[in-house]
C-alpha cells in the first residue's frame, strides 16, 4: 500500500504542474485576463480532481457542464454586446475536455495499478515459503517438509526428532527494540545456524516461535543440541546505531522423537509444543 500512496502523490504533483501550465499558457495568449478566466481557472482544477480520482466519463460529463455553462456566458456577452476576449474564451472550451481525459485516464490507471497490486500481494501470500526477517521457512514449509522428513523416517527407520521454540517475554523484548526487530531476528537466526547442522532444517512457525527438524537424532542427541541453542542465545549480541547491545534471550524448547502414534506433522508439531511446558 506504500507504493499506492506514493502514486497517487505523484498524480498529485502532476496535476499541480499541470493545472499552472494551463494557467501561464493562458497568459501567453492573451494579456487582458478578465475575471471570468480566474472562475474558470478554478473550476478547471476542481474538473481534473474529479476526473482524476473518478473516472474519465465523469470527468467529461462534468467538462461539457462547466462548457455549456460557460459558452452561454460568451453568447449573453455577444447578444448584449460586452466586450469579450474571444481567443482566450476557446482555449478555455477546448482545455477542459482534453484536461479531463488526461487526467481521468491517469487517475483510473492508477486506481487499477492499486487493485492488482492488492491482488497480487494477496496471492503471492499463498504460495510464499520463506520468513523475509530470518531467511527460515515459514509454516507452510514447515508443514510440507516435515511430512516428507516423517515419511523418509518410517521407510528407512532412523530417528527423527522435531524441536519447537518459544521466545519468552516476546512483548518485552518488542517494545525496547521495535525499530530494529528485523535485526534482531537476523541474530537469532544466525544463532541458530551456527549451533546446527546443514541438514537440519530451520522454520519460523509463528511470531515468536520456531521449528527445527532433525533428522537422524533421537531424543538424547537432541538434548544435548538444545542446551547448546540456550547457551547461543544468551550471548548474542546487536548493534543499535553504532552501540552494541547485549541480548539475553529467555526461550523454552520441546522436543519430541517421532513413534509409531504419530500419524501427521500436525500431530508431531502438537506433541513437541505440549514438551514446551516441561522445559524449565
Amino acid at each position: 500500500m506504500m507504493k499506492v500512496a506514493r502514486h497517487i502523490k505523484e498524480f498529485l504533483a502532476l496535476l499541480i504542474v499541470l493545472l499552472f501550465m494551463a494557467f501561464f499558457y493562458t497568459l501567453f495568449l492573451d494579456n487582458n485576463i478578465i475575471i471570468y478566466d480566474y472562475v474558470m481557472f478554478g473550476l478547471f482544477m476542481v474538473n481534473l480532481v474529479i476526473a482524476g480520482f473518478s473516472s474519465v466519463t465523469l470527468g467529461l460529463i462534468v467538462s461539457a457542464f462547466i462548457v455549456f455553462g460557460y459558452a452561454s456566458v460568451i453568447m449573453y456577452q455577444n447578444i448584449t454586446g460586452m466586450d469579450i476576449t474571444l481567443k482566450l474564451n476557446y482555449v478555455w472550451i477546448g482545455l477542459f475536455p482534453f484536461g479531463a481525459f488526461i487526467t481521468g485516464y491517469i487517475g483510473e490507471n492508477i486506481i487499477n495499478m492499486a487493485k492488482q497490486l492488492v491482488y497480487f500481494q494477496e496471492e503471492s501470500g499463498k504460495y510464499q515459503n520463506i520468513d523475509a526477517e530470518t531467511g527460515f521457512g515459514n509454516l507452510n514449509e514447515f508443514l510440507k517438509e516435515l511430512e516428507v522428513e516423517m515419511a523418509k523416517s518410517n521407510r528407512y527407520h532412523y530417528p527423527l526428532t522435531l524441536g519447537m521454540i518459544e521466545i519468552l517475554y516476546f512483548d518485552e523484548l518488542l517494545a525496547v527494540y521495535k525499530n530494529n526487530m528485523d535485526r534482531v531476528f537476523k541474530v537469532l537466526s544466525q544463532a541458530l545456524i551456527n549451533r546446527m547442522r546443514v541438514e537440519d532444517n530451520k522454520y519460523r512457525v509463528g511470531e515468536k516461535t520456531f521449528a527445527i527438524v532433525l533428522p537422524y537424532t533421537n531424543i538424547e542427541g537432541a538434548t544435548i543440541l538444545k542446551e547448546r541453542i540456550k547457551e547461543e542465545l544468551l550471548q548474542l549480541t546487536v548493534f543499535e546505531e553504532e552501540v552494541h547491545k547485549n541480548l539475553k534471550f529467555e526461550i523454552k524448547i520441546g522436543l519430541k522423537e517421532l513413534d509409531e502414534s504419530i500419524k501427521t506433522p500436525i500431530k508431531f508439531k502438537s506433541s513437541a509444543e505440549k514438551e514446551i511446558e516441561y522445559d524449565v
